[in-house]
């Protein structure tokens, strides 16, 4: 359920970029693209990952507990919204000085000042509903917040209106976005009684840090090869985020499966039941591996074709870094933050977040000079590896288990293997054939998926109850149920 909302919200997200490298030349992409990235990143920095840790906070308590926690967060959030707002006019007040003297127009950031407001609050709702058992709605809510986003984007640039409408139009879409939280909030609790229980704001706040800085550290690292390209020029950027544009199933199914089983971990940590929940966690995401990894590998081989099809051969650049990416994502298999949240652990977090952006620096910084565009791509992949046993490393700790009972690595390498054969007859197919862009893209996507699955289904690593679910999913049969099993 959660999975399929967050597909079709990312399709928002996804499918805005392609609607907008045709309305716009490249510098102007770089600029709005660059200006989103700035405004998301403040907003990532005030949320203080105080969403996630409703997983912690909410299960086992009363009904009238959980909405008095509930509304103290939304009220908090609320309240850092504002301060998201100071710093971004700081921003644009020390560009319109020429203070920040660069290529963006930051003053820009002026005109998008009403998003967070309503933006950081309904950020809450997705975690809340889940926990509230109310899946359907964690699913529209995630559709809602990202269509708002997108089509606040794509409207006013439709009508050949400035990058200005188009920030004030967002600034119109948060305050939309704080009207929902609000309405939410009280349809989910109409006749429940507020019963006071820790914790309080200040509660809340210190058992977040950690997360919060984990968060930011997070975010940071996600998009520091970003942040370095943007040194390069606005049109070395629009192509890089090209690059970087992801199919939304690809993320999205290890971001649901995390929030779905986020309160069952809780709960078992509770119950001092760490070996169980760690062998949860582990189990789904060796199924989650089933997937994502094949689907991964049809944007290893076909780069040049998925960046030309869907961005114009004048994006071509990008090619490189999308088979990066999705080399990287083949191995993005489970959320690692959900277990350490759910252990209440969030000092964990922090620390695995670190060794991930060290590295990240410490490979990128140095691939920039020396191989310059695909660099930060490059750096990110190899960083990656680390980042992982980190994590692990952190979650074996803190459910008292061995390192190498945490990771599937075993499971992960068993798909991959299974891939291989038909990874490698796509390549040779797209070497030794000259056909239009989309037949091509097409039928190398078929060869890889296709090949897998008759040769997972041949060595029994696809199951035949694997096969149903998978057609339950693809038919949306699961939609008939109101919560997840």
């Amino acid at each position: 359920m959660l999975a399929v909302g967050h597909v079709l919200a990312n399709l928002a997200e996804v499918v805005a970029p392609l609607i907008i490298v045709r309305l716009l030349g490249r510098a102007d992409v770089g600029i709005l693209s660059s200006l989103l990235l700035i405004n998301t990143t403040i907003a990532m920095v005030f949320t203080l990952g105080l969403p996630g840790t409703l997983a912690f906070h909410l299960p086992g308590r009363a009904a009238g507990e959980r909405r008095a926690i509930a509304g103290r967060m939304v009220r908090l959030l609320a309240l850092l919204g504002v301060a998201a707002v100071l710093v971004q006019l700081t921003i644009a007040g020390l560009s319109l000085a020429n203070v920040l003297q660069t290529e963006i127009k930051l003053h820009y950031l002026v005109a998008l000042a009403g998003l967070p407001l309503g933006d950081l609050p309904m950020r809450v709702l997705p975690n809340l509903l889940v926990i509230e058992n109310r899946d359907r709605a964690a699913a529209v809510m995630s559709i809602v917040r990202s269509l708002g986003m997108s089509l606040g984007t794509l409207v006013p640039l439709a009508l050949e209106a400035s990058v200005w409408t188009v920030m004030l139009t967002l600034s119109g879409v948060g305050v939309v976005f704080g009207l929902v939280t609000i309405l939410t909030f009280v349809v989910i609790y109409r006749g429940v009684r507020r019963v006071p229980g820790e914790p309080g704001m200040r509660g809340m706040i210190r058992f977040s840090l950690p997360i919060a800085a984990t968060d930011l550290i997070s975010n940071i690292n996600s998009r520091f090869d970003r942040f370095l390209i943007i040194t390069l020029g606005a049109i070395a950027y629009a192509e890089y985020a090209a690059g970087s544009w992801q199919v939304p199933i690809i993320p999205s199914l290890a971001y649901a499966v995390g929030v779905a089983y986020a309160p069952r971990f809780s709960v078992l940590f509770r119950g001092g039941r760490m070996v169980e929940a760690v062998e949860m966690w582990r189990a789904q995401a060796a199924k989650t591996a089933l997937l994502v990894v094949p689907l991964a590998l049809v944007f290893v081989v076909a780069a040049e074709e998925t960046i030309t099809l869907f961005f114009t051969s004048e994006y071509i650049r990008g090619a490189s870094v999308l088979r990066l990416y999705s080399l990287m994502a083949m191995g993005r298999i489970t959320a690692f933050g959900t277990i350490l949240i759910a252990a209440g652990k969030p000092q964990y977090l922090f620390r695995s977040a670190m060794i991930a952006f060290v590295s990240n620096v410490l490979v990128s910084v140095p691939l920039v000079y020396l191989i310059g565009f695909n660099g930060p791509a490059l750096g990110a992949l190899l960083a990656f590896v680390p980042t992982v046993c980190g994590y692990t490393w952190y979650i074996a700790k803190a459910a008292g288990v061995d390192f190498r009972d945490v990771y599937p690595l075993r499971a992960w390498l068993r798909v991959v293997c299974t891939a291989a054969p038909a990874v490698a007859v796509a390549l040779a197919f797209k070497f030794m054939t000259q056909m239009p862009t989309g037949a091509s893209l097409g039928i190398q996507a078929a060869i890889v998926l296709v090949g897998y699955s008759l040769v997972g289904s041949a060595t029994g690593l696809i199951r035949r109850d694997e096969w149903v679910f998978l057609r339950e999913y693809v038919l949306l049969r699961f939609l008939r149920r109101s919560t997840v099993n």
